[in-house]
């Protein structure tokens, strides 16, 4: 199932959020009631009179920082729950699409819940394990979801009774690195486990590589695709010669490369002078 194709093109669907308790067992209903009455205990010390020192402010954040996250880890493990039960493509033909409209964020938020929970399902028990119980946090999960299980030598690896580099390996790393620097980690443990998957994954997208720049109506249509490489110096040489706007200028950055506001603009002048 394609998660990235909309219920109906071009038409936004309507949010579908909220929990209904009578639908439940007695047991998830008291869960639900307790969650919220969590939540609104938080809410009363944020709008107390006596208001909270930076301190305690300091401390109840970080427990809101620890208890999200670990909400959201059993979060995304449900999602993999509703996927296998198939109830969503009664309202949705994405997964994806389903768990935006229902949970009430982005399609992009969606989409990373939705990979979490089946990374954590198929390929990272230990990960889904220290998540849960807050030994790693949310988005050390996400960091592993994203860039360990991306190849079958990689899951090999994850799972291999006898490399010392396997998912317990990467589990400590995440308990001793901070998100930033475990993308770091688990990019240079992915490069080792597959070591032909990044020439794989660039040769691809070399032969992926072209861009079209076609007279149209009234102007031109630009369209294509670039290397990761070749991307970063266009963007690099349109970024050079489009300085920061003047006052008063309501333009956004694409539009006054478009336009030609730049200082591209007055030497292509120039040279169609000449």
């Amino acid at each position: 199932m394609d998660d990235d194709v909309s219920d109906e093109p071009g038409v936004t669907p309507a949010r579908a959020t909220g929990t209904d308790h009578a639908t439940v067992r007695p047991e998830i209903a008291e869960l639900l009631a307790a969650l919220d009455a969590v939540a609104d205990a938080a809410v009363a010390v944020a709008r107390s009179d006596a208001g909270v020192d930076g301190r305690e402010a300091a401390v109840v954040a970080a427990g809101i920082a620890a208890a999200t996250s670990r909400l959201g880890v059993v979060q995304a493990r449900l999602l993999a729950v509703v996927e296998a039960d198939g109830m969503w493509s009664v309202e949705s033909r994405s997964l994806v699409r389903w768990a935006a409209r229902r949970l009430d964020v982005s399609v992009r938020s969606a989409q990373a819940q939705v990979r979490l929970g089946r990374k954590l399902r198929d390929d990272l028990p230990l990960t889904a394990a220290a998540a849960a119980v807050g030994e790693i946090g949310g988005e050390h999960a996400h960091v592993l979801a994203a860039l360990a299980p991306t190849t079958e030598r990689r899951r090999a690896a994850l799972s291999s009774p006898d490399g010392e580099c396997d998912e317990a390996w990467l589990v400590r790393q995440a308990r001793l690195n901070t998100v930033d620097d475990l993308r770091t980690v688990v990019r240079h443990w992915a490069a080792a486990a597959d070591t032909e998957a990044d020439d794989r994954g660039y040769v691809q997208a070399c032969e992926r590589q072209h861009l079209q720049v076609s007279p149209t109506l009234g102007g031109y249509h630009v369209q294509g695709f670039l290397t990761v490489d070749v991307g970063q110096a266009l963007v690099t040489a349109l970024e050079a010669v489009t300085p920061v706007p003047a006052a008063g200028d309501t333009s956004t950055a694409d539009q006054r490369r478009a336009g030609g506001r730049g200082a591209g603009e007055p030497r292509a002048r120039q040279g169609a002078g000449r």
